[in-house]
């Protein structure tokens, strides 16, 4: 059952909306004794529902899918490479606002770039992509200064929720 939270059910909505909007229209206007042909009832009708649905549930909309940039100063610590688990070091960047939050990185690259770099905190820059202003998702384009690097793997954990987040 878990593999429903993948399937992206707006084409159903859409194929089954559509006839029940269109429905609904034809009603009220029967309700409400206004004379228009039905066929000009069923076009406008679903030229509406097709604006609203293309405005409130695609990325066309100015609700959904949209990215922001955001900033925020973190804290790095490389944890020693364990064997036989990942065979890349471990960063560990912290918030320095919300230090219950944190994210890691597998990367060997990005451990040794901050190490030659050597400053305590770092600037790193997260594209934010939101739906109806809930945050969806996020990824780093930007750890202190470093533009791309080669990771295995990532995480983003959080030892206590109730302090804020960096994404509320």
């Amino acid at each position: 059952m878990i593999i429903l939270g993948y399937i992206d059910i707006r084409p159903f909505l859409f194929l089954g909306g559509l006839p029940i909007f269109m429905g609904l229209c034809l009603v009220a206007c029967q309700l409400l004794k206004i004379r228009i042909r039905k066929w000009k009832v069923a076009v406008v009708s679903a030229l509406i529902f097709t604006a609203c649905f293309t405005l409130f549930l695609t990325g066309l909309g100015p609700f959904i899918d949209q990215k922001e940039t955001r900033e925020y100063w973190m804290t790095w610590d490389i944890k020693p490479t364990p064997p036989n688990e990942m065979q890349e070091s471990e960063v560990v960047l912290t918030f320095v606002d919300f230090p219950a939050h944190h994210i890691g990185k597998y990367s060997d690259e990005l451990a040794r770039y901050l190490r030659e770099k050597g400053a305590e905190k770092v600037k790193v820059v997260f594209e934010v992509t939101t739906d109806y202003g809930k945050v969806r998702g996020f990824h780093e384009t930007d750890i202190g200064g470093l533009g791309h690097w080669n990771s295995k793997s990532g995480y983003s954990a959080s030892s206590d929720s109730t302090k804020g987040s960096p994404w509320d």
